[in-house]
């Protein structure tokens, strides 16, 4: 038999399994409307999020770079993060683009003390270890995006 309109699953029972920071974890033992056999469904519920696709004026497209924890690795993404409660969407996306040019003037910034600190260490002075950052900015011209996120990809 044909059913053009798939028919909804009951829910047996719901669990709230874990809270995490940035997410909640349910289970929901739901039942088959074929078999009426039971499965088990997991959800990750958040809250709203935003991400912000910036351009400046030279067309380069405003990026971070940012150590996650899931994937174990450094990513490279448009600015985002959770809008907190009473925040609209927009105010939620000025402040991550603010923070993002903040972290941009932060990189400009350690680059122009590394360059201070390689002709100190080639006078014979070691360079402290403790300025390795955590996050960067990229300004990548959008005609140029494609090359470099390629690049990024290779070992």
């Amino acid at each position: 038999m044909s059913d053009s309109h798939p028919r909804p699953w009951r829910v047996l029972r719901e669990e709230h399994l874990q809270h995490c920071r940035v997410f909640d974890v349910h289970v929901a033992t739901m039942e088959s409307p074929h078999t009426g056999s039971a499965h088990p469904f997991y959800r990750i519920e958040s809250p709203a999020w935003v991400n912000v696709v910036a351009l400046t004026p030279q067309d380069e497209l405003v990026m971070v770079r940012q150590f996650r924890h899931g994937p174990r690795v450094v990513t490279l993404e448009i600015p985002g993060g959770i809008v907190d409660p009473g925040e609209a969407p927009e105010e939620a996306a000025a402040r991550e683009l603010r923070r993002a040019i903040l972290m941009a003037r932060k990189d400009e910034l350690e680059r122009q003390m590394d360059r201070v600190l390689a002709a100190v260490t080639r006078a014979g002075s070691p360079a402290p270890e403790e300025l390795a950052t955590e996050q960067g900015v990229l300004a990548a011209r959008m005609s140029d995006l494609q090359k470099r996120l390629a690049a990024l990809d290779r070992p």
